[in-house]
């Protein structure tokens, strides 16, 4: 079933606005159906770097390295949102996230803790 999408333009020096409906598919195969898919590939690839790039860029202004960001690429996954902390984590930031855990997950953690040296201080 095709999709159009209501798109907007204005030229700022005249203030005269125009609206079109363009179809661009309801999914990926229509979308494939109607336009070449290197297009589709190629779009993709410009937003997926956008994304990625905006990453990274707060990730630098976190003092995160070369080797971190690279760690961090590796395992991006385009319009996934990442499930880390940003910044410094704070005790109130870390009991929060604990406390959404499962009791699985939390029987787990606390026996990973267990084993290091954070604990035994």
């Amino acid at each position: 079933m095709a999709e159009k999408f209501k798109i907007s333009a204005s030229n700022d020096k005249d203030a005269e606005s125009v609206e079109i409906e363009f179809n661009f598919g309801a999914n990926l195969d229509e979308a494939i159906d109607l336009f070449e898919p290197a297009a589709i590939h190629g779009y993709f690839v410009k937003g997926a770097k956008v994304a990625l790039q905006a990453n990274l860029r707060k990730m630098l202004k976190e003092g995160k390295n070369q080797e971190e960001l690279q760690a961090y690429a590796d395992s991006w996954i385009p319009g996934v949102k990442a499930s880390r902390v940003s910044g410094k984590a704070t005790p109130a930031k870390l009991l929060d996230m604990f406390s959404k855990l499962s009791p699985e997950e939390k029987a787990e953690m606390l026996k990973q803790l267990a084993g290091t040296n954070i604990v035994n201080q």
